[in-house]
């Protein structure tokens, strides 16, 4: 198939070149591109015969004299993978054009041929985003399952074979002079990244929002998927972009992997909330807060000024929470939990015990480390 645009560029441009002018025809005669622009859309009757017979022809003055919107030359058909898709004609006696005639064919082929193929590609690619899309918003649409699925076989994916969601959340950097920042649209870069570095023609990446790309990878075991997620993220931030990654439970399916994709978004969103530093987050470390998250916010409040009260508001609270939750992380094992802080023993001590004295509740692991623990969880979660 042929388009204006395109047979519009090759008509000029080839024009130019050769000096004589070109112009392309579809496969019923019309020109779509010409390098007089005042011949596109006209039709080209000098073409019919040669789109019928797939075959060249030469036409003289005499010969053009009854033949509509048609000048003297030579005229060539245009194939696509074997069909003929149109004509290209050169003005001029054709004793003089003729020459040109098959370099110039050949050459509008080739660039036909890659056209089609980039278009081809483009259109699969916006048709595995429009199924993902359908993957993402299966729970609250009006969409069956079947239909889903059926699209999913028109695209060749295996729905049977385990996957896993994976959200990857795009932000701008205010880069140092010596990093390249991307001239285009940073998830469109990302989205491009994704694609270069995937294994499997079964892999499903596109873009859900403006700052959002997802990919659905094949899961084949091999415990490399983070390192994949790191190598993304570094080379984001050689080109002045924060990336963070979060990845949803392995499953198979339409409505598993719907399942997959509802915890991975809760894994971007509460893990950039409670670990900013991290830039990769699974949701099998974030279960406890995406169960909290779920609480009605009025108890969760109430929960919080019960337990902590006024200690949310003194002045080293940011580091009196971070000893309750890795104190919590860490099963409430002292030793862990001044490893895991580079903490001495006695610091750590201190700590808690400034917590029991300002909250009134005791962090022994048979005390009210829990309550503590889970009352923290839920001040960063409103």
């Amino acid at each position: 198939m042929l388009r204006t645009e395109l047979a519009q560029q090759i008509a000029v441009e080839i024009t130019e070149v050769i000096g004589h002018n070109v112009l392309i025809t579809d496969a019923t005669g019309i020109v779509l591109g010409s390098g007089d622009q005042n011949r596109v859309g006209q039709f080209h009757e000098a073409s019919v015969v040669v789109i019928r017979t797939n075959s060249t022809h030469s036409h003289t003055s005499s010969d053009v004299r009854n033949l509509e919107g048609s000048l003297p030359g030579t005229t060539l058909p245009l194939a696509l993978d074997g069909e003929v898709v149109g004509t290209v004609g050169l003005s001029g006696a054709p004793e003089l054009v003729v020459q040109f005639g098959q370099i110039v064919k050949r050459q509008t082929e080739i660039l036909m041929s890659e056209a089609n193929r980039i278009g081809v590609r483009v259109s699969r690619q916006r048709a595995a985003e429009d199924f993902l899309r359908d993957i993402f918003e299966l729970h609250r649409s009006d969409m069956a399952q079947q239909s889903v699925e059926n699209r999913a076989a028109a695209l060749d994916y295996d729905m049977n074979a385990l996957r896993q969601v994976v959200l990857i959340g795009v932000e701008h950097l205010a880069p140092p002079a010596y990093v390249k920042r991307t001239e285009v649209d940073p998830a469109v870069s990302v989205l491009e990244w994704l694609r270069q570095s995937s294994k499997a023609s079964q892999e499903i990446v596109g873009r859900l929002s403006r700052n959002v790309v997802a990919a659905i990878p094949l899961v084949d075991g091999v415990s490399d998927r983070a390192q994949r997620w790191g190598k993304l993220i570094e080379r984001g931030r050689a080109h002045g972009l924060t990336l963070f990654a979060a990845m949803g439970p392995v499953a198979s399916g339409v409505v598993q992997l719907n399942i997959s994709a509802q915890d991975a978004r809760d894994a971007l969103e509460i893990g950039r909330r409670v670990t900013p530093s991290r830039h990769i987050y699974d949701i099998e470390r974030l279960r406890l807060h995406q169960a909290v998250r779920a609480i009605p916010d009025s108890a969760r409040r109430r929960l919080v000024h019960t337990v902590l009260g006024e200690t949310v508001r003194t002045p080293d609270w940011t580091v009196l929470r971070t000893t309750l939750m890795v104190w919590g992380e860490c099963g409430f094992n002292a030793s862990k939990t001044a490893e895991k802080l580079h903490l001495h023993r006695n610091t750590l001590t201190y700590r808690l015990t400034k917590i029991e004295k300002l909250t009134g509740y005791t962090t022994g692991p048979n005390g009210d480390a829990v309550l503590l623990y889970i009352a923290v969880l839920m001040a960063d979660s409103y």
